[in-house]
């Protein structure tokens, strides 16, 4: 709750932050992200998804949007520092609605072909501003912009046969080798 408040108050104050992250080793010890990393972030907005909070801010040693679990940030320090403002056409629900669960890459515009009966779950995903065209009786193509990103896979993975991936021909590739690794499964020592 402390550290919810301290991001709430940047944000509304519009400073920067700094704090440390939690992670975990596989016997389940807490430790620090990135061997104690400091984040310093322009925070932007609090985002509530799959019952957790997550941050989103820029952090300007890499150049990008962050979005951490607000439950795996530790020790905010509110800066007397003014954030980097977003970029004016930075729009947190587009944002939101891309970045899969919080796990962001690269956005390109993708091709899927799709069942008539996964309209709905297409505008869920993508909202309404995507090229729709009817191909079949039966389906339609759906041009939409994403984040390329193992969690895009998954979502995508959970309607296969229903949902096809067309293109572009990297992004199909590297779907590929995704289900080819998730159907491997981890390797043991």
């Amino acid at each position: 709750m402390y550290v919810a408040d301290d991001l709430y108050r940047a944000i509304i104050t519009k400073q920067k932050i700094q704090y440390l992250m939690l992670d975990y080793t596989v016997s389940l010890e807490q430790i620090q992200h990135r061997d104690g990393h400091v984040y310093v972030v322009s925070p932007y907005a609090l985002i509530w998804n799959n019952d957790r909070y997550y941050l989103v801010a820029h952090e300007e040693e890499r150049d990008t949007i962050l979005t951490p679990r607000v439950d795996h940030i530790q020790e905010v320090i509110i800066l007397d520092e003014p954030i980097k403002p977003a970029p004016e056409d930075f729009d947190i629900g587009y944002y939101y609605s891309t970045a899969y669960k919080m796990y962001s890459g690269p956005e390109q515009e993708v091709t899927l072909i799709c069942d008539n009966n996964l309209i709905g779950k297409i505008i869920d995903r993508f909202g309404q501003n995507f090229t729709c065209i009817p191909i079949s009786d039966r389906a339609f193509k759906a041009v939409v912009k994403t984040s390329i990103s193992p969690t895009f896979f998954g979502w995508l993975f959970q309607y296969a046969g229903k949902i096809t991936l067309q293109g572009p021909e990297e992004v199909v590739k590297e779907y590929s080798k995704h289900k080819r690794k998730t159907t491997r499964g981890p390797k043991e020592s």
